[in-house]
C-alpha cells in the first residue's frame, strides 16, 4: 500500500476513494476513527491509501488528472473479493494473536503457581 494524499476529514477521503473505485482502483482510508478523536489521538489527517502498487502510478495521474483512464484496474467483484480476503486474513491473524497471549498469560500463572507452592514447600 502507498499514500496517495491526505485529507482534513473522513468525508472528504471516502469521496475520493469513491472517485478512484469508480475507475478500478481500489483504496483504503486509514485513521479514521483516529481523526474523529483527534484531541485525544493527536491525528489530524485521514489517509487515502492505494491498495496494489501496480496501480499506484495511474492513481497519482487520477488525482492530478480526474479524467485520466488508469491502464490498470479492478471490476467491482475484484475489489469486493479482495476486501473480503484481506478481512479475513485480518480476522484470522487477531484470532492467533489472541491465542497466543491466552497461552503466554496461562504459561506464566502456572509457573507463578509452581513457584508458590515449591516456595512454600521448601520454607515451612
Amino acid at each position: 500500500m502507498r499514500l496517495i494524499d491526505e485529507f482534513e476529514s473522513a468525508h472528504e477521503a471516502d469521496i475520493a476513494s469513491l472517485h478512484y473505485r469508480e475507475k478500478g482502483i481500489l483504496t483504503h482510508v486509514s485513521s479514521r476513527h483516529s481523526n474523529s478523536l483527534r484531541m485525544i489521538t493527536g491525528a489530524t489527517k485521514v489517509g487515502l491509501w492505494v491498495v496494489l502498487d501496480d496501480q499506484y502510478q495511474d492513481a497519482i495521474e487520477l488525482r492530478k488528472n480526474r479524467s485520466h483512464r488508469p491502464s490498470t484496474t479492478l471490476s467491482e467483484d475484484e475489489m469486493t473479493e479482495l476486501e473480503a480476503l484481506g478481512k479475513s486474513q485480518l480476522t484470522e491473524s487477531s484470532a492467533k494473536m489472541l491465542s497466543a497471549i491466552g497461552y503466554g498469560v496461562i504459561t506464566v500463572v502456572l509457573v507463578g503457581y509452581i513457584l508458590y507452592v515449591s516456595y512454600g514447600l521448601l520454607n515451612p
